[in-house]
């Protein structure tokens, strides 16, 4: 998220440096982008990026938002409509250029278009990251 990008990423990495180093742990942070990621990789397999397609974008937050109290709640009296182009306006160019920089890095990315369940991209990056079923 470009409002955020950069500010708290030294706070997740010291967060990560306590934990056991002996199990894996899956890092789920939308506001960092792959040249930040990638000088502390060992290895590329060691960070993926799942990125939504922008229909997928598109159908959730149009239903996310199609609540009105909801979409109040973030965007006060403006006009809804107006707001959730900008929203998706604005998150399509991040996603591009985390795209952009993860291509250039050689580093994976994951498309979310909805057409795989929870489990099927679950299964996918245990496989990406070569973790074993417990």
């Amino acid at each position: 998220m470009p409002s955020l990008h950069g500010e708290t990423f030294g706070f997740v990495i010291e967060d990560l440096l306590t934990l056991p180093a002996d199990r894996p742990v899956l890092v789920d942070d939308f506001r960092t982008l792959p040249g930040d990621v990638a000088p502390l990789l060992k290895r590329r397999e060691q960070a993926a990026f799942l990125l939504p397609t922008p229909e997928f974008r598109r159908r959730a937050l149009g239903a996310r938002f199609a609540d009105p109290a909801r979409a109040q709640a973030n965007w006060g009296n403006s006009d809804h409509a107006i707001a959730l182009a900008k929203r998706l306006a604005r998150d399509e160019l991040w996603d591009e250029e985390a795209r952009r920089q993860a291509l250039e890095l050689d580093l994976p990315v994951l498309s979310v278009d909805g057409s795989r369940n929870v489990a099927n991209l679950a299964d996918e990056l245990a496989t990406m990251f070569h973790l074993t079923a417990v």
